[in-house]
This record gives C-alpha cells, structure tokens and sequence, in this order.
C-alpha cells in the first residue's frame, strides 16, 4: 500500500493524502476516502465551470450513491 500511496505523491492526490499514515502504512479505507475527496472537489469545480445541461448532470453525481458508481467505473477500467 505505501508503493500506491508513493505513486499518487506525484499526482494531484498529494495534496489530499500527505498527512496520511505518516509514519505507518496508510490504510485502504483512508486512502480511498481521500481519493473521493479529490473526485468531488473535481466536480464541484467543474459544476462552477459548467453551464446547462452539464451542470445538472454533475449535480446529479454528487449524490453518495453515484460518488459511488463512478468510482467503481474508474476501478473496472483500471482493471482493463
């Protein structure tokens, strides 16, 4: 798990993780908290960049359950 976490300190995600798990292992549960951080600050500034219809799609995707989806959607493509 820290080679993940060393991984994302060259991205925009240090920003949301540098103060996780200093000193120990970052957890995954933590580490994936952080990430959906990052995602919704993402939207939300793209909600604030955005006109209709875009911006009432993305408000729709603020909601907790298709936060979810879309990380799921990232993970299988990931995956691919």
């Amino acid at each position: 798990m820290s080679e993940y976490k060393l991984v994302l300190e060259d991205t925009d995600y240090n920003a949301y993780i540098v103060n996780e798990g200093q000193g120990s292992p970052i957890e995954i549960v933590t580490l994936k908290k952080k990430c959906k951080e990052k995602l919704m600050a993402e939207i939300q500034h793209m909600i604030g960049q955005s006109t209709q219809p875009l911006t009432g799609f993305l408000e729709r995707m603020l909601h907790y359950y298709q936060i979810d989806n879309v990380v799921g959607m990232i993970e299988g493509l990931k995956n691919e």
